[in-house]
């Protein structure tokens, strides 16, 4: 553990360190992915976005996080980070309006009340047909 403090503030206070931009772009990276997570759970907890919002967030903080990761191993780090980066601008700027504004209200709701009403009616069948013969 005193190896590795010793490491970074050995590379922090290098003028002008890339090992050390390396490594606080990698730690903010992550950083902000998990703290987008937590961010969409608390707002999930409290009430303020669905259960699918929440899984789509998740799903987009992944998703940046597991392209960053392959662009960069296979580019470069400056790669990877413009590719996660763009993933998570898609996902937030485009996908998650797109979403939101159209396949929610005109796919989403609809189908839920389909799927309600057949579930509900068959209930009441069955519920109709037992007291019948009781």
């Amino acid at each position: 553990m005193i190896s590795a403090i010793d490491e970074f503030i050995s590379l922090a206070t290098k003028s002008g360190s890339k090992e050390f931009y390396k490594l606080m772009g990698k730690v903010g990276g992550k950083l902000s992915n998990v703290t987008g997570v937590v961010v969409s759970g608390l707002e999930y907890t409290n009430g303020k976005i669905s259960g699918l919002e929440l899984t789509f967030d998740v799903g987009a903080s992944v998703g940046s996080i597991w392209i960053s990761a392959q662009v960069g191993a296979t580019f470069g780090g400056g790669w990877g980070f413009v590719a996660g980066a763009a993933t998570g601008v898609v996902s937030e700027y485009v996908i998650k309006p797109l979403y939101t504004n159209y396949v929610y209200p005109q796919l989403v709701v609809p189908t839920q009340k389909i799927y309600n009403s057949s579930w509900t009616g068959f209930y009441n069948n069955i519920i109709f047909n037992i007291s019948r013969y009781h």
